[in-house]
């Protein structure tokens, strides 16, 4: 068996939206293996919420919620493979004004 070291991939998250349609972009710049949009207890539909990440590329994810933007962003957590064996760092979380 084979063993993949993966590097940690530090994912950059940006959140913009309003009146119940919001869109998140996820970029990294090292491959991202199995990434995971989380949204706590709110009720949230999502285009998709487990995903690869190559290397700079960008996935924007459209959201539907009830949810306010400030809500979704503090119940938002996105996590990849790495993090799942503590060798990633915390994924860092910006807001757009878009």
């Amino acid at each position: 068996m084979k063993e993949i070291h993966l590097k940690p991939a530090t994912l950059n998250v940006e959140s913009a939206g309003a009146n119940g349609s919001f869109k998140i972009r996820v970029t990294s710049p090292v491959l991202a293996r199995s990434v995971y949009l989380s949204f706590g207890n709110l009720d949230v539909k999502v285009t998709d919420n487990y995903f690869d990440l190559m290397p700079g590329e960008t996935r924007e994810i459209t959201a539907t919620s009830s949810a306010s933007l400030n809500e979704l962003k503090t119940q938002l957590k996105v996590i990849s493979l790495t993090d799942a064996f503590g060798t990633s760092v915390e994924p860092s979380v910006k807001a757009s004004t878009n």
